[in-house]
């Protein structure tokens, strides 16, 4: 039979099991509520300059072909 107090003096926790769960507390997640709190913070001129798309880049004109050029 299992002597399960003994066993449990035995068990040592995981030190994968250890960091993985430090990265998972002391990460800071960004909820719903923190993206209306930061969306009501906004001026009107922070919200339309985002919703500004980027500049079209300029094309470079390529030089005339030459006489016997492809």
């Amino acid at each position: 039979m299992i002597n399960f107090d003994e066993e449990l003096r035995k068990f040592h926790p995981s030190l994968e099991l250890d960091d993985a769960k430090q990265a998972i507390e002391t990460r800071d997640l960004e909820d719903v509520a923190d993206v209306l709190v930061k969306m009501l913070g906004q001026t009107e001129a922070e919200r339309r300059a985002a919703r500004q798309p980027a500049p079209m880049p300029v094309p470079i004109a390529e030089p005339p072909l030459q006489e016997g050029e492809q």
